[in-house]
């Protein structure tokens, strides 16, 4: 799960087949945490089918328009702006399972996405716990010198 801002986040759904094993699903969605309902069912919406990207220009050269990603697992997704996503893939399996049944190699895809994403810096707990330690410090250093002052 990715966070886009305080409250949306991007899901990864799949399934475990591969090009090599199975009909793959690969599919992230954009969830929204302030939409949930009675029953506890959160509001999705898709972003980008990875089994069925538009490749118009056959960028990597297997002859089709249409650019798939079937391996088993996604490693990262990264939100770069809001109209772009990075998708990383190492599947570290020495027999296949991907696309050929030869050896998995580390893929980045750099996915332009159709609607915009309300992209909002996610503060991380660690840095605003660093960041509160530094203020009371602060507080601390001039309350104590306040004191000394004649």
């Amino acid at each position: 799960m990715t966070a886009i801002n305080d409250h949306e986040f991007i899901v990864i759904e799949r399934n475990g087949a591969t090009a090599t094993g199975g009909t793959p699903f690969k599919k992230l969605f954009k969830v929204d945490l302030s939409k949930v309902g009675a029953d506890g069912t959160v509001e999705k919406t898709e972003l980008v089918d990875l089994i069925n990207i538009a490749d118009p220009s056959d960028l990597n050269g297997d002859g089709s328009t249409t650019f798939t990603f079937p391996y088993v697992t996604i490693e990262n997704v990264h939100v770069v702006d809001a109209h772009t996503l990075l998708v990383v893939n190492d599947n570290n399996f020495p027999g296949g399972g991907g696309r050929a049944l030869t050896s998995d190699n580390t893929e980045f895809l750099k996915i332009h996405l159709d609607q915009a994403l309300n992209v909002s810096p996610v503060p991380e707990p660690a840095s605003v716990a660093l960041m509160l330690g530094g203020l009371v410090l602060i507080g601390l250093k001039v309350r104590n010198g306040q004191h000394r002052r004649p």
